[in-house]
């Protein structure tokens, strides 16, 4: 989604403070499956979030914020190439997509993050649970995405 095409501006009619309904939507689809029973599903603690971004540069500031403020333990970045349909108008754009290794209880202020510093309009943001992994990645992500508490 080109830069242009999807500047925020000041005549977005939502508040700043107030996440738009598709947010709030995958925020409460994050929780519950964080909130499954063993029964239901083997523990649903860590997902990767998927971000497409217009440019390299705000590709790096969104993946470098996520790792330093600790909301993501690692992020990828990949070139790709997208094709969807803006204002009745099909696009073809180069992206660069973001693949943020996190977990359940921080994917709140992970998008609240990214939608503050990305420049689209309608930032594509969606969550995949990860299902499976090596014990020890997996650990790794949750240490890696635990506040740190200053010393008193």
């Amino acid at each position: 989604m080109s830069d242009d095409t999807h500047n925020n501006d000041a005549t977005d009619e939502s508040p700043d403070d107030e996440l738009p309904d598709d947010v709030t939507d995958l925020l409460t689809a994050i929780a519950d499956m964080a909130a499954m029973d063993a029964d239901d599903s083997a523990e649903l603690s860590h997902v990767e979030v998927q971000i497409t971004c217009g440019s390299e540069d705000e590709a790096h500031r969104i993946a470098s914020t996520l790792v330093d403020t600790r909301l993501a333990a690692c992020v990828q970045r990949l070139p790709i190439h997208s094709v969807y349909t803006w204002d009745g108008q099909v696009q073809n754009d180069p992206e660069i997509l973001l693949l943020a290794k996190t977990t359940s209880d921080r994917i709140g202020d992970l998008v609240d993050t990214v939608v503050d510093l990305h420049s689209y309009d309608v930032p594509a943001i969606t969550a995949v649970p990860i299902v499976a992994g090596t014990t020890d990645y997996l650990d790794w992500v949750t240490d890696m995405t635990r506040p740190v508490i200053p010393d008193d």
